[in-house]
């Protein structure tokens, strides 16, 4: 059976890229080249052919009791038919799992290579907290590491201030010019971002992770479009929110990140791992 010997999250043994135990993905298409996505989708495909084949010859043997009841009552040639299926299904999963197989080694052997070749350009593997994978300098590891170590704790490390901060700088890099509101007087609102005819007023809240942000602040937010001339709002948490607070976001030009997708824009803007 194809296997990926040890996840590099858990450590824990693994049959795929994607991790049963801790939900690891190492196998994300990003920075991966062209041949390795083709081997790993021929993987898949034949992985999956075999699994509808085996559900197949579970129906098929759940039947057999009532299969050998039919054959001894009735007759023998009912005996050599089903034979013959059940033959058939037989041989076409252990030809599945043989393709299986060597496409899974294809793919590992694909992405070997690849892996070699990084390494003799000297570059460093790094895993993100999203299961996301890319290649960079010693130097330049250590920096993601250090992003990527905050988003691994719930971002505890850092200041409310540091925070939005942190945020503010996530918009620059999206392109927009942003600036922090005052912390005492900021009216519903911790940064201010303009790109063209956009105004966007942003709230910051460092929760702790179940500590979850209810629609009185995703009103007030809503409240503070009017004093910051905005024509959109974006309310962004490190845990997340409550069923009352989306539904008091809905239809309305508001948008709700949580922690998931705060680390999905953190790593396509400033990590660039997309």
């Amino acid at each position: 059976m194809f296997h990926i010997q040890k996840c590099p999250n858990c450590r824990k043994k693994v049959h795929s890229y994607e991790c049963h135990h801790c939900g690891f993905n190492l196998f994300k298409k990003y920075m991966l080249p062209q041949t390795i996505v083709q081997e790993w989708n021929h993987f898949q495909m034949w992985s999956k052919t075999k699994s509808d084949l085996a559900f197949l010859l579970l129906l098929f043997l759940g039947l057999s009791v009532f299969i050998g009841i039919y054959v001894l009552v009735l007759s023998w040639e009912a005996f050599v038919f089903w034979s013959i299926i059940f033959g058939i299904l037989l041989s076409g999963y252990f030809f599945l799992h043989v393709m299986e197989s060597r496409a899974g080694s294809k793919f590992v052997a694909e992405l070997n290579r690849f892996e070699a070749e990084q390494r003799a350009k000297g570059l460093v593997k790094f895993a993100s907290v999203l299961g996301h994978v890319k290649w960079g300098s010693l130097e330049r590891v250590k920096e993601w590491k250090i992003i990527d170590m905050d988003m691994r704790n719930n971002f505890s490390g850092l200041t409310p201030r540091q925070f939005e901060k942190l945020v503010a700088d996530l918009f620059a890099q999206m392109g927009y010019e942003t600036e922090l509101t005052p912390k005492t007087t900021d009216y519903g609102a911790d940064v201010i971002a303009k790109k063209g005819v956009d105004t966007i007023a942003i709230q910051v809240k460092r929760f702790k992770k179940g500590n979850k942000v209810g629609n009185r602040d995703v009103q007030r937010l809503l409240g503070s479009m009017y004093k910051y001339n905005a024509n959109k709002a974006v309310f962004v948490t490190s845990s997340d929110f409550t069923s009352p607070a989306h539904r008091q976001a809905s239809n309305a030009p508001i948008e709700l990140w949580n922690y998931k997708t705060l680390c999905e824009m953190i790593e396509r803007y400033v990590l660039r791992m997309q």
